[in-house]
């Protein structure tokens, strides 16, 4: 996964780029990552966020990653 990430540059959620100026190509492998309410990818559970610190939430499935 790792090695994946950084072959794609990196995950670009808003502004972020590289050093070459380039978005990052990994965002488009997330799976839950801004998907709240959605159905889960692999099980179809809904995907519920956690509260904000700082601006940002965590979103996750509470069946898969419990």
């Amino acid at each position: 996964m790792l090695r994946e990430s950084i072959a794609l540059r990196g995950t670009s959620f808003r502004d972020y780029v590289d050093a070459r100026g380039e978005r990052g190509g990994f965002v488009e492998r997330l799976a839950v990552y801004g998907r709240a309410d959605a159905p889960c990818p692999r099980c179809g559970t809904t995907l519920v966020d956690t509260h904000a610190i700082d601006g940002r939430t965590t979103v996750y499935c509470p069946t898969c990653q419990n």
